[in-house]
């Protein structure tokens, strides 16, 4: 089976992990997944090519659109592909689907990854487009019941299959090997009390407000250390902010990395105050690590799967959330109960082995 994968980046954020999560699984039922990337790059690129797949960098369709509408019917309509599979963040921009559709595919999958959007612009386009999403797909994904509901609307979201951001539960659980070797790599001892958070560096993620609580916090721990994985375009602001409050000497900035299980392991809690999501895929992962997890009241009811778990509102002020990390933090002692942690993963639906039969079952038919 030949998949078409649209809609990834060059970030390895959740839809980029998901997606190769899946790939990992399907590899060895002799499927292959090929690439449309409208970057110079593609996360898991050495990965991708690996397993077999191709990648094919085409014009960006925002800056190029009629360019990039070509690319892609030449290259479905020479690649006779079983499934186009379209990765969404909204509906702000259906070329993907519409073009897939003109061209006659006879699968085409809209997999929603997100419960909002940010800017005016692309909420009216997404409210304009959406309608527009079960005409040229034939298969209606969604990675939680709220993210079936914003992309699809109260008409489809019904028709929508729900299949969970499963992750490999093995390679995400708490090892203290792991935790050694990256308090080592970054100068920590089980003395710093670490704060953590993976995202993309964009409104969404709102690390300006995490940089605001952990400057409250480590007011009450100035032993404490905030470690932020991930690249973007805010990295550059944020960075400002952390020297403009005088504690870069607390921040550590990693960029991009293909250890996060590792770095997770390292940590004491993990913050994730997000202005939106579909899921919170590294929420889920976080835990499976066997992290206490402060978080949003913007991430759905799913996202919990331990009970070291607290929903925050934003509402609230940063002085407030630093008090309620400090309570989730358990101290040096990581040490985690792995047995009863990958039971409540795979009890919940996150565990890639079963969740894979779930989409491979929409993808055969």
């Amino acid at each position: 089976m030949k998949i078409l994968q649209v809609g990834l980046s060059y970030n390895h954020g959740g839809i980029e992990s998901c997606i190769m999560n899946y790939y990992r699984e399907f590899v060895g039922r002799g499927v292959q997944f090929d690439f449309i990337s409208i970057h110079s790059t593609l996360a898991c690129e050495d990965e991708i090519k690996k397993l077999g797949g191709k990648i094919f960098y085409i014009p960006n369709m925002k800056q190029h659109p009629i360019k990039y509408k070509k690319a892609m019917e030449k290259i479905i309509l020479q690649g006779n592909y079983d499934v186009i599979y379209v990765n969404m963040l909204s509906a702000a921009n259906i070329l993907p689907l519409s073009v897939a559709n003109k061209c006659g595919c006879k699968k085409i999958v809209a997999h929603s990854h997100n419960n909002d959007t940010p800017g005016i612009h692309r909420k009216i386009l997404h409210r304009l487009n959406k309608r527009k999403v079960g005409r040229y797909a034939t298969d209606l994904v969604a990675c939680s019941k709220s993210a079936a509901q914003f992309m699809f609307g109260d008409k489809l979201c019904g028709e929508a299959k729900i299949v969970n951001n499963g992750i490999s539960v093995e390679r995400f659980l708490f090892s203290e090997e792991k935790r050694r070797k990256i308090q080592n790599e970054l100068g920590l001892s089980d003395k710093n009390m670490v704060v953590g958070h993976v995202g993309r560096f964009q409104y969404q993620k709102n690390q300006t407000f995490l940089v605001d609580i952990f400057y409250e916090l480590q007011k009450k721990k100035p032993e404490a250390k905030l470690i932020l994985v991930g690249d973007g375009p805010g990295r550059g602001s944020i960075q400002e902010k952390v020297d403009s409050l005088k504690i870069s000497d607390k921040v550590v900035f990693l960029g991009e990395r293909q250890d996060v299980e590792e770095i997770l392991c390292a940590m004491d809690v993990m913050v994730f105050p997000s202005r939106f999501e579909g899921l919170g895929m590294v929420v889920i992962e976080a835990q499976c690590a066997g992290l206490p997890v402060v978080c949003s009241d913007v991430l759905v009811d799913e996202t919990k799967v331990l009970e070291q778990y607290e929903k925050v509102s934003l509402s609230q002020t940063p002085e407030t959330w630093a008090e309620i990390v400090l309570k989730w933090y358990k101290g040096p002692n990581r040490a985690e109960d792995n047995y009863l942690v990958r039971k409540q993963m795979e009890e919940k639906g996150y565990d890639i082995k079963k969740e894979s039969e779930k989409l491979w079952e929409i993808l055969k038919r």
